[in-house]
């Protein structure tokens, strides 16, 4: 009901305390612009996912969050739904456009991940995962405005610059903004390889990238969905071949995607209990982005193994003889 009250209001134009929730960017861009509120885009699997329900339920419901929050931000949430029911009301078009949104952003670190726009639509910081109190996230998403503050004090720095000493404070502020969220600021990164036409800063694929990105994680979500937990022993080494040759064989691989495709090659040497190969993959996704949102959970995962599996199965091993 209070969701239903609350669409009343955002037609009619009035806002309260409590944070509205959109169903599109686009949507959210003219109530964002007009009331000045920074928009969370929350990919979120909402009805399955337990800190996003937490999230959603203990933080954003909370009176808390409303009066202390509420008027700044407005949600775009960004769903991906497991049981049936929810995947038919999302609809198959729906679901396509959030996957598709979500390999844009390079959302690869799980649910709830929020990435924060301004009201022009730029993307500036990425908050991952919920928080245990209203007061813990409200901390974390004003930690994260400071980026935004940071690049809005680094592009007026730009203003009156010519020529190579405007594209290097150009990219010193786009530096500030986590590198999978440059994309979309397509003029400036323009501006940059104009002014820079030697590619000295290194800003030349940036938008271009993320294209191929997109591109290479359908292919290997093609290549791979579905296969764990239906596939037999000698099938699941037929499909690690096929991570193979996709690893070897795709040009111009982005780093994240490689990162991605060695941990479903780690995952298939799980399945089939080839441990030491699966610990050894682990470390090649990580070797192939080892500053991605992933990478800290690869890390664990193997440290975990080296602390705890490795050394279990030692002992069963001696055991054994």
């Amino acid at each position: 009901m209070k969701r239903i009250i609350l669409s009343i209001l955002l037609a009619a134009g009035v806002y309260g305390g409590e944070m509205p929730v959109m169903d599109s960017l686009e949507g959210a861009l003219p109530v964002a612009k007009r009331e000045g509120r920074t928009i969370i885009l929350n990919f979120t699997g909402k009805e399955w996912c337990p800190a996003c329900i937490h999230l959603r339920t203990k933080i954003f419901a909370s009176e808390e969050f409303e009066n202390q929050a509420g008027d700044r931000y407005v949600e775009v949430e960004v769903v991906f739904p497991r049981q049936p029911g929810a995947v038919k009301a999302l609809g198959e078009e729906k679901l396509h456009d959030n996957e598709r949104m979500l390999n844009e952003y390079h959302i690869t670190s799980g649910f709830p991940t929020m990435v924060l726009h301004d009201g022009d639509g730029l993307p500036f910081a990425v908050v991952v995962g919920s928080r245990r109190t209203p007061a813990e996230l409200i901390a974390a998403l004003e930690e994260a405005q400071q980026v935004r503050e940071q690049r809005d004090a680094l592009l007026a720095r730009a203003e009156g610059k010519q020529g190579m000493e405007r594209a290097e404070a150009l990219a010193e502020a786009m530096r500030v903004v986590p590198e999978n969220l440059r994309f979309k600021y397509t003029d400036i990164v323009n501006e940059i390889n104009a002014l820079d036409p030697e590619n000295t800063l290194g800003f030349k694929d940036v938008v271009e990238a993320p294209k191929l990105y997109v591109q290479q994680i359908e292919s290997l979500h093609q290549l791979t969905r579905g296969f764990v937990g239906h596939l037999a022993p000698e099938e699941l080494q037929e499909q690690a071949q096929k991570v193979q040759d996709f690893i070897q064989n795709t040009p111009n691989l982005q780093p994240e995607v490689a990162q991605l495709a060695w941990r479903v090659k780690s995952e298939i040497h799980a399945l089939r209990r080839e441990y030491e190969q699966m610990a050894a993959d682990m470390q090649r996704a990580v070797d192939a982005a080892p500053n991605s949102n992933l990478a800290p959970r690869l890390r664990a995962n193997i440290e975990h193994y080296e602390k705890i599996i490795r050394p279990k199965l030692e002992n069963e091993a001696s055991c054994e003889k």
